[in-house]
């Protein structure tokens, strides 16, 4: 049984859309929410909210509530948010788990296939590469990341629960969800398309740039960003990435 495990404060808007293109091959969704961001400056309900209709829907099956601790780095709030979500997809007996984020989308038949191989090789854990959207759903990076994302991976190695964290699972991954053994590359079945700068409003890229986890380095060079994100077309060079732009597809018919 595999468990898909959401990460979530905002950019729900991107939420449904991520969760239709995995539900027919995850067995379980858990949402893990919280209302109050990493660094406890700012209160919002919009995650929690969307969350709440999805589970309606039956797009979502359980909703784990998170309340960051005071005094500690986002980070640090980030990594016991996601390990609670595991932790619960232990209890519910998942035997595979994948960490994500509202933003991140995978094409429905790659995922069901990379899920049996995985299984077929028997890989404890696996990671992938992934293509960056920005301003648009039809913008994206000319190449992909220099670093990856952690996929699907086993609940348990050896009889000993998983965890996830800054640990070193072989690749340069998100420190908050790399997995504690070493992972497989298996981007040659499957691709992370990550709509990372693509939001609904001018609210909701504030929000990204205060209050996630990488808020200190983004913060920086937040007037670059939005000139960039104000300008974003075809051929477009994009400051923060070294990287222009090209048009693409909008593959999972995102509409905000």
């Amino acid at each position: 049984m595999i468990a898909a495990i959401y990460n979530i404060f905002d950019s729900e808007e991107l939420l449904e859309g991520s969760i239709k293109q995995i539900r027919e091959t995850v067995d379980i969704v858990i949402a893990v929410v919280s209302y109050t961001s990493n660094n406890h400056e700012h209160k919002y309900t919009g995650g929690r909210d969307e969350v709440k209709r999805l589970a309606k829907m039956g797009l979502i099956d359980h909703i784990v509530e998170f309340q960051p601790l005071k005094g500690y780095f986002p980070m640090f709030n980030e990594r016991l948010k996601r390990n609670e979500g595991l932790k619960y997809a232990i209890k519910k007996g998942a035997d595979y788990f994948i960490s994500m984020d509202c933003d991140e989308y995978y094409e429905p038949d790659k995922f069901a296939h990379a899920y049996n191989e995985i299984k077929r090789l028997d890989y404890d854990s696996t990671v992938v590469r992934m293509h960056t959207y920005f301003g648009e759903p039809t913008l994206k990076l000319e190449q992909e990341e220099g670093y990856f994302v952690p996929f699907i991976c086993k609940t348990k190695i050896k009889k000993s629960d998983v965890v996830v964290g800054n640990y070193d699972c072989g690749f340069y991954c998100d420190p908050t969800r790399k997995p504690n053994n070493r992972s497989k590359d298996i981007s040659r079945l499957i691709k992370m398309y990550h709509f990372s700068w693509v939001r609904k409003d001018r609210d909701s890229y504030e929000r990204k740039m205060q209050y996630s986890s990488a808020a200190s380095n983004i913060r920086r060079i937040k007037s670059s960003i939005y000139d960039d994100l104000a300008n974003a077309a075809p051929d477009r060079y994009v400051a923060m990435y070294k990287q222009k732009l090209t048009f693409t597809d909008n593959l999972f018919n995102i509409s905000l």
